[in-house]
């Protein structure tokens, strides 16, 4: 029997059977210590006690759930049920090579920890998981701010991995994402745009992921206009990143359905997401970093656009001219990254975006 306790509830009971077999107890070993770790990490990025997170986690996981064959099995590695409060770990985050457990485990819990049921009249609750919110009122509900928690989220996540150059849709990107969680790509690089243009700090960022008064107040340092049309761009680019991730793994599998039905699907998603992609950049440039700029010095403004320019995603040469006129250089995007680690990549077009949605996309619905 496993003896090692490591202070969430909904696990040590667990790991207090008898009746669990030997395929069972070696994974419920795995997620005891991934979860370890995972509270350490969160503990450590948000300079909080591991004591206090574990209180956290342990007010609102009630149970752990693994799936023990492919018929009951989740789409992603793991989700996060609220209706039950339940942990579901999937086949995938034991058996798949490129998935990585603690940061799965970290997005997961961060999710867990900023989720709260809010009723401000008799009509109408509001369910939030850090910046999402789901409001119902009678038999209507309306979701917002779903693409850009999910995507700070996974920022937050992996937010010590080392950043390289690497290819994704065409375009030259920035990222610190894997090959197989290119789903955060995008939207990742253009919250940090939104974050060092308004000169905030991740720190702030992260705050609102567990508390949504710390969102609301991330949240308020925007013109409300301008963060609401942000993160519907940002909407669009996350669903249609997943449906294109969905497209190519059935291409991959040689799903029975419609070949050119699938090349349809995944164009179409391809260009939803550059036409957002393009139009967000330079709404962050224009509404955003323009203004902020406006009162910094020269020696401010070159360091601003130096951090800026690495994340621009598709408005590079766009961005270049914005320097150019704010500062009276022309500041070419591949000079602002001679520090980072380029990445070999040797695969085809066809290859390039290749996405494992290796992380959740839960809806907080199933309330």
């Amino acid at each position: 029997m496993i003896t090692d306790k490591i202070g969430i509830e909904a696990i040590d009971h667990h790991l207090d059977k008898d009746d669990i077999d030997e395929q069972g107890k070696m994974k419920l070993t795995i997620i005891a210590n991934v979860l370890a770790n995972a509270v350490n990490d969160i503990s450590k990025k948000m300079d909080i006690s591991v004591d206090e997170t574990k209180e956290s986690i342990n007010k609102k996981l009630e149970n752990v759930q693994y799936f023990v064959n492919e018929s009951e099995d989740v789409i992603v590695p793991a989700l996060v049920d609220q209706s039950t409060n339940t942990m579901k770990f999937g086949n995938r985050f034991f058996y798949d090579p490129t998935a990585n457990k603690n940061e799965i485990t970290v997005h997961e819990l961060t999710h867990l920890m900023g989720f709260e049921t809010l009723k401000p009249n008799p009509f109408k609750t509001r369910y939030v998981c850090g910046y999402k919110t789901i409001d119902k009122v009678l038999w209507m509900h309306k979701v917002e701010n779903a693409g850009f928690n999910e995507a700070a989220t996974q920022m937050f996540a992996s937010y010590n991995n080392e950043y390289y150059n690497d290819k994704f849709l065409r375009y030259d990107i920035y990222t610190n994402q894997s090959e197989h969680q290119s789903i955060y790509k995008i939207n990742i690089n253009l919250i940090h745009q939104m974050v060092i243009a308004k000169g905030l700090t991740d720190k702030e960022l992260f705050k609102g992921l567990f508390n949504y008064n710390d969102a609301k107040e991330f949240m308020g340092k925007y013109d409300k206009t301008t963060f609401s049309e942000l993160s519907q761009l940002i909407d669009t680019i996350y669903n249609n990143a997943f449906e294109l991730s969905q497209t190519r793994n059935s291409l991959y599998n040689k799903a029975d359905r419609d070949i050119g039905k699938l090349i349809d699907d995944e164009m179409h998603a391809t260009v939803r997401i550059k036409i957002a992609t393009q139009d967000a950049e330079r709404k962050i440039m224009n509404k955003i970093l323009l203004p902020e700029l406006q009162n910094k010095t020269e020696e401010e403004k070159q360091m601003i656009l130096a951090e800026y320019g690495k994340y621009v995603v598709s408005e590079k040469e766009y961005f270049n001219q914005i320097t150019q006129k704010t500062t009276g250089k022309n500041q070419f995007i591949e000079q602002l990254k001679t520090d980072t680690v380029v990445k070999n990549n040797n695969h085809d077009n066809n290859h390039d975006n290749q996405n494992d949605v290796s992380n959740d996309k839960s809806e907080m619905e199933k309330d």
